[in-house]
């Protein structure tokens, strides 16, 4: 993966050229409201995630975008503009799914236009041999392998050839997908989660007593919607964080117990080879512990009274001359360590977490696989609804960042402090970066508690970075 070197906009609100470097994958812009912060995050959340339609919202001539490999993007408002447009017009035709279908057939778009258009330097415009573009289509099976008429391809195959803006936007999209192989997690203020609440009741409320969903036009503005619904969720879906608990915790019982019935049939199997020779090295690897939360894992597939004989024997050190027990539980430790990523991923959530928490804490149970919030005092138990706004903005967050199945993260913070108080603060980027996965990070503030800590070399101004 390649980390962002320079990001860049020309003419932001028709007034200021703001070009931001990146030495370092962490960078912290301090500023008074008022500066931009938000457009500027913004605006580079929708270039690395290619939400065109939402970029074109902002005031700004020309973008460029570098990436650490040297690879560079750039295009102005004026081609965004003619890109979403004819995008849009060839939406409504029913053309833009063969225009992306053709566009994966093709391995060379730019080599095949230089053998198909032939250039007329007397009139200066592009020669169009449709023969040509009916042979190739032919030879090369494309109506077959699309299922379109010949004349529809032949329309489709010409405008992707011809377009410059669909061959720049082809190619930009190309670099962004080949430079970050990260998932971009972007937190936005609850400000704008406000602004996109609105938005999203009003949507709704469009979608179902206005849309006509055979209309291919009408395609962005459902767009819009699951966009909305997607960043909105990122804050404040305790519904999103439980399902998140619950599928890391279903993943650790359902390889506890599939890891039981292979061991199971490795034992049967083992039974007419004989069992091999307990040695020193083996006892010293079954570790009661464990042992203990494997066995309670697959309490369904073995007696209580089986479970407390073994772990008897094994408080009693007589291993030595149970040949087939010892076989048996080391298969099992086995099946254990398989999961140690699963269990790691939840004890990092939960001890992250608690450092927030107030008066509660959460309890990660190994053996019954559970999570459970406790009030530390009287030991109740706390429904996750029922924690304070901050509190919820903290778990979720760090469910996102922790349980996910992502090894590799860019985080995009905007206004990390709202919501938080001052040792919150201090602690919270710092916890991102502990999780192992942060591979780039920029944040915007204009409280200094958020860089009160280890990362305050990677704050700077951000009037420094604006013309």
């Amino acid at each position: 993966m390649s980390n962002i070197k320079k990001y860049a906009i020309n003419g932001l609100f028709n007034t200021q050229n703001v070009v931001i470097p990146f030495d370092e994958n962490i960078k912290i812009l301090i500023g008074e409201n008022g500066l931009g912060k938000t457009t500027i995050l913004n605006s580079l959340y929708y270039v690395l995630t290619k939400k065109w339609h939402k970029l074109i919202k902002i005031p700004f001539e020309s973008i460029e975008l570098t990436f650490d490999s040297n690879s560079i993007i750039r295009f102005s408002k004026k081609h965004l503009e003619a890109y979403l447009m004819d995008d849009k017009r060839q939406r409504k035709r029913g053309h833009l799914q063969i225009i992306s279908q053709l566009k994966s057939l093709i391995p060379n778009v730019n080599k095949l236009k230089e053998e198909l258009l032939k250039p007329d330097t007397v009139n200066q415009q592009t020669i169009i041999n449709h023969q040509d573009i009916i042979n190739y289509i032919i030879k090369n099976r494309i109506n077959q392998q699309i299922g379109a008429p010949t004349g529809v391809l032949v329309d489709c195959l010409i405008r992707l050839l011809t377009d410059e803006f669909v061959l720049v936007f082809d190619d930009i999209n190309k670099i962004i997908e080949e430079q970050l192989d990260t998932t971009i997690m972007y937190f936005p203020t609850y400000r704008r989660v406000e602004e996109e609440l609105q938005n999203l009741g009003q949507l709704r409320k469009i979608s179902n007593d206005d849309f006509d969903f055979s209309d291919p036009f009408e395609e962005e503005e459902r767009i819009e919607l699951s966009n909305i619904e997607e960043e909105t969720l990122i804050q404040f879906g305790m519904q999103d964080v439980e399902t998140r608990i619950k599928s890391v915790l279903f993943q650790i019982s359902e390889m506890s117990l599939t890891g039981f019935t292979t061991v199971t049939g490795q034992v049967l199997s083992q039974m007419l080879k004989g069992f091999p020779t307990v040695d020193e090295s083996s006892l010293l690897h079954l570790n009661k512990d464990d042992i203990e939360i494997i066995l309670n894992r697959v309490r369904g597939n073995l007696s209580e009274t089986d479970r407390r004989n073994i772990i008897g024997i094994v408080e009693s050190k007589k291993l030595s001359d149970k040949k087939d027990l010892v076989f048996f539980l080391s298969k099992l430790i086995g099946v254990y360590e398989t999961q140690k990523e699963l269990d790691n991923r939840i004890k990092n959530f939960v001890a992250v977490c608690n450092k927030y928490l107030v008066g509660k804490e959460l309890k990660f149970d190994e053996s019954s696989v559970s999570i459970d919030i406790i009030r530390k005092k009287s030991g109740q138990m706390v429904k996750l609804n029922q924690l304070s706004s901050g509190e919820k903005q903290i778990v979720s967050l760090f469910s996102k960042i922790y349980l996910e199945e992502h090894s590799s993260i860019t985080v995009l913070f905007d206004e990390p402090e709202l919501s938080l108080s001052i040792e919150w603060q201090k602690l919270l980027l710092p916890d991102i970066l502990s999780s192992g996965k942060c591979k780039f990070l920029l944040a915007v503030t204009h409280s200094p508690f958020i860089f009160k800590n280890e990362l305050d070399k990677y704050a700077v101004g951000m009037n420094i970075f604006i013309d």
